[in-house]
């Protein structure tokens, strides 16, 4: 009997191994699939693109860090623009705008009021992934941003942003889930807030920062230099 016994727990074992085994399979296969092609063949941004952007990339803020705002494309012009018809829509979140879109090899990075940022097939409009994060209710009248943003950062293969609650995030660029984050300041007793993204200089996260009168952190205002990699502050 004991022998039977035995011989059943051994079997049950192995079939509840294989099991796991197969639904582990079937979650990465699914994790597999779920990131779309576009992102797959993702190639990261480095500091020569940064420093001289390709005509078809908006890589970005102003695109370069001349901070011009201009595009050699001449595709689109004096003679054509009454030509241009709408290709597609996309509803974003409710409040104020000062939106700039980064694109890069086809793929949109657009950022949205409330802290919230996707990824967009741009020819498509496609929601390839979406990041929300969860902002204290007050965050938006203490630090008198109303939640707006402007735009994201995209280096090597991440996505960062400043946060209006006074963080520092970084996104991975395939699945939007975070890989770090480190607070900059504490909003409530500071005010401290962020609307525009960080500028990537030679592996480092140069980041300003909005106050709000009448709190202010000792000193006044702050510009902090993070590790892409890690997140970790390096002078202030």
């Amino acid at each position: 009997v004991a022998t039977q016994i035995l011989s059943a727990l051994v079997v049950g074992s192995s079939l509840l191994f294989l099991s796991f085994t197969a639904v582990a399979q079937q979650v990465s296969d699914f994790q597999e699939k779920v990131i779309p092609q576009l992102l797959k063949s993702f190639v990261p941004v480095t500091d020569e693109m940064l420093l001289r952007p390709k005509p078809e990339n908006w890589i970005s803020f102003r695109n370069g860090y001349n901070l011009w705002g201009y595009s050699s494309l001449d595709q689109i012009n004096v003679h054509n623009a009454s030509e241009l018809r709408l290709v597609w829509a996309r509803a974003m979140q409710h409040g104020y705008q000062e939106v700039e879109p980064i694109v890069y090899n086809g793929i949109m990075f657009l950022s949205n009021v409330q802290d919230i940022v996707q990824a967009l097939d741009a020819r498509t409009g496609d929601l390839l992934w979406e990041y929300r994060r969860a902002l204290p209710e007050d965050v938006g009248t203490i630090t008198g941003t109303r939640y707006r943003y402007r735009n994201v950062s995209i280096y090597d293969d991440k996505v960062f942003l400043a946060t209006n609650d006074a963080f520092l995030v970084a996104l991975d660029v395939q699945t939007g889930r975070v890989v770090w984050e480190v607070q900059r300041a504490d909003y409530l007793e500071t005010g401290v807030a962020q609307t525009n993204g960080p500028l990537v200089v030679n592996g480092k996260l140069l980041t300003g920062s909005r106050c709000s009168s009448p709190k202010s952190p000792p000193g006044g205002c702050f510009i902090t230099a993070n590790d892409v990699e890690t997140g970790e502050e390096l002078w202030r």
